[in-house]
């Protein structure tokens, strides 16, 4: 009996180190801070910076070793090791060539290297000790070893060579410390963490777009009824301009832009009118506002009209792709048609987006910029588009969407994201995001729902309707989230039609287009008051102001019961001889 138990014992030893060697490899988000007593980076002076800048390359280098010291804990479930790790034969040879010249005190590093941003550090050696005046100094044991300049315990030439690497990648930095990406195994996440400076090692997430695509063709046409006199007395716009759009009970479209520039739509049995399915805005429409998307990317031959800048006259708008972001790290993009993520299945996702929130023909905010951030969905990525967008952005003029977050039944949080969405919302930009297509709460451990400093958007079900025809839509779409953090509800489907013959192409739903439409209309919002300088707190409650109260039938009781609304809330009902029908 003993002998069988001591078999026993061995064979959990045994298995559970087996388990340990073939253990997963992931990459990991690691936070790195040189003191406490920093300020945000951005607000630092270049001095602290590039000494921030020394100490996260240092830790990098630091890592980047004890990768290479453990590549056996990279070990696949074939027994093979991971091809990742081949990056390691490239580098070793940079090592070996530093080390084979002929001066004995100098110490090879590496300058990791990224286009996220400008990574510098000091790489002077000379006695003004422009570097630092400490080295670290890893030997095989990993035993660290402090040597002082000034003491002139050593000296040391530090000779650093550029290496770009996919292991170990800065992102960017976050409030007061740094972000970078590296892959590691279990057991060197172990090692990392008690690694000086480094105050956080979290396993890297991904996230998923929140939509739905159904595909169906129709024809609708135009007509014409309102008071123009009263809808900018109401609204207090400057001017008004309206895009007629005649009622088809059976496509739906357009109805994503007129259900939001009115009251709600109530159902009178035997009347002789009809729901009003024009979209009224004000004529700045977006003007001077910048919408950033971090997306799957833009393909404009979709459907160009939506994508017109209105070239050479006083509309004139900016539609790019600013650039694509994979592995966590930013590429510029030169021509439009390299403006996606290959590696997504779903690539007209950023597309469509895009149309919701600025499209000429099917879009709110029909003059606003669009910036495209064709961005993969890991959260390292969405953290460099961030940052991008803190580097480049206008404050108090900027808008950004993001129509993603995390699979369902997993969390995803990342304290990373979070900050430096404060850093976005101190410097005065406005981010709209979608509840998610789980229709269950979805306000905790999520990016980005549970994020503060977003506005959450749920979704309404008007993708088609029953006998009380358009009063129908004012219930939760089957797909959307709920919960207390939500801000308000929006139309989630969105009919892309064509312009001329309104040809429906492409009908699309999730919060993925909720969010799009309400980000579309803060952009009116803060055209149409350019004076202001809204935030996320007066923009927040500027749209809840707006917003239509206790409109949606079985909304769940902890969720605010709004929907979106730009300003006028006049109801007008055409006449039923002019509603189309086939």
């Amino acid at each position: 009996m003993n002998n069988y138990t001591l078999i026993f014992k061995i064979f959990i030893i045994f298995s559970y180190l087996f388990h340990c060697l073939l253990a997963e490899n992931n990459y990991y988000l690691i936070s790195i801070r040189r003191s406490s007593n920093d300020k945000e980076y951005d607000k630092e002076s270049i001095s602290t910076q590039i000494a921030i800048n020394k100490v996260v390359n240092d830790r990098m280098n630091d890592i980047y070793e004890i990768i290479e010291n453990h590549k056996e804990t990279y070990t696949l479930k074939d027994g093979s090791i991971d091809e990742k790790l081949n990056e390691l034969e490239v580098s070793s040879k940079l090592k070996k060539r530093g080390n084979n010249e002929k001066n004995n005190n100098k110490i090879m590093k590496f300058h990791f290297t990224s286009n996220n941003r400008p990574f510098k550090i000091n790489m002077k050696n000379d006695n003004n000790n422009n570097i630092n005046n400490i080295f670290k100094i890893n030997n095989k044991n990993n035993n660290n070893k402090i040597f002082n300049i000034n003491n002139k315990k050593i000296q040391n030439i530090v000779e650093y060579t550029p290496i770009k690497s996919e292991l170990v990648k800065s992102i960017c930095p976050v409030l007061n410390y740094y972000v970078i990406r590296a892959y590691l195994s279990d057991e060197v996440v172990k090692i990392i963490k008690k690694l000086p400076n480094v105050i956080h090692c979290k396993i890297s997430k991904r996230t998923v777009a929140f939509r739905s695509i159904n595909t169906i063709e129709n024809n609708i046409s135009s007509n014409k009824y309102y008071n123009s006199e009263d809808i900018l007395k109401e609204t207090k716009w400057k001017d008004l301009e309206i895009q007629e759009n005649q009622f088809n009970n059976e496509t739906l479209a357009y109805s994503h832009l007129s259900l939001i520039s009115q009251g709600q739509y109530k159902y009178t049995e035997n009347s002789n009118y009809t729901y009003d399915n024009n979209y009224y805005f004000p004529s700045t429409a977006g003007k001077g506002i910048d919408l950033y998307v971090i997306d799957s990317g833009l393909n404009m031959n979709l459907h160009e009209a939506d994508f017109d800048t209105y070239k050479n006259t006083p509309d004139e708008r900016i539609i790019t792709c600013d650039g694509r972001i994979e592995n966590g790290e930013f590429n510029p993009v030169y021509k439009m048609e390299d403006c996606l993520i290959e590696s997504l299945d779903d690539d007209e996702h950023g597309t469509l987006v895009s149309i919701a929130a600025i499209g000429k023909i099917n879009g709110v905010a029909k003059k606003a910029n669009l910036h495209m951030l064709a961005t993969d969905y890991g959260d390292s990525d969405d953290l460099t588009a961030l940052d991008y967008i803190k580097q480049h952005a206008t404050p108090h003029k900027t808008v950004v969407n993001i129509s993603r977050g995390c699979e369902y039944g997993i969390e995803c949080y990342s304290q990373s994201i979070q900050n430096k969405i404060t850093e976005l919302i101190n410097y005065g930009i406005i981010i709209i995001v979608s509840a998610g297509n789980t229709y269950e709460s979805n306000c905790i451990g999520q990016i980005y729902t549970s994020c503060e400093g977003v506005i959450p958007i749920g979704a309404i079900s008007d993708n088609y309707i029953y006998d009380l025809g358009m009063e129908d839509v004012y219930e939760p779409a089957v797909y959307t989230s709920y919960g207390e953090c939500v801000t308000l509800f929006a139309p989630g489907t969105i009919r892309v039609s064509r312009e001329g013959n309104n040809e429906i192409i492409e009908m699309v739903s999730g919060t993925s287009f909720s969010s799009a439409i309400t980000a579309g209309v803060v952009a009116t919002i803060m055209s149409e008051n350019s004076n202001i300088d809204y935030t996320y707190y007066s923009m927040k409650e500027k749209l809840i102001d707006l917003s239509l109260k206790d409109v949606i039938r079985d909304l769940d009781e902890n969720t605010p019961n709004r929907f979106l609304n730009n300003g006028k809330q006049i109801v007008y009902k055409s006449s039923k001889s002019d509603e189309f029908s086939n």
